[in-house]
């Protein structure tokens, strides 16, 4: 899967801001979140990513499993756990819950 950079930022932003995913609080990835932009170039080019001697690899990583999200389902509203939606948190406790009552629990 190749995306521009650019796309997969803002959507992880878009989707964060929407309360469609939530991140964990690792210190490494707010840390490398709260440092993460852009810079201009003479020739007007615009390039995302750390500062230099700083990583983003912390940011890209949730950024193309956001940018999965959006291709993969459609957006919605209600808000999400971590990157697993709500609708799948339900699907997963009921199936717990049938799997405990066919065993007698």
């Amino acid at each position: 899967m190749l995306i521009k950079k650019r796309l997969g930022v803002e959507n992880l932003s878009m989707m964060i801001e929407s309360q469609q995913i939530t991140i964990p609080q690792i210190p490494e990835l707010i840390n490398e979140l709260k440092l993460y932009g852009y810079k201009t170039s003479s020739s007007g080019n615009v390039q995302y990513g750390a500062p230099e001697g700083y990583y983003d690899d912390c940011v890209t990583a949730p950024a193309l499993a956001a940018w999965q999200l959006r291709r993969s389902n459609p957006p919605v509203t209600s808000r999400s756990v971590g990157f697993i939606q709500h609708e799948e948190v339900k699907r997963i406790q009921q199936m717990r819950f049938w799997n405990e009552q066919s065993r007698g629990f």
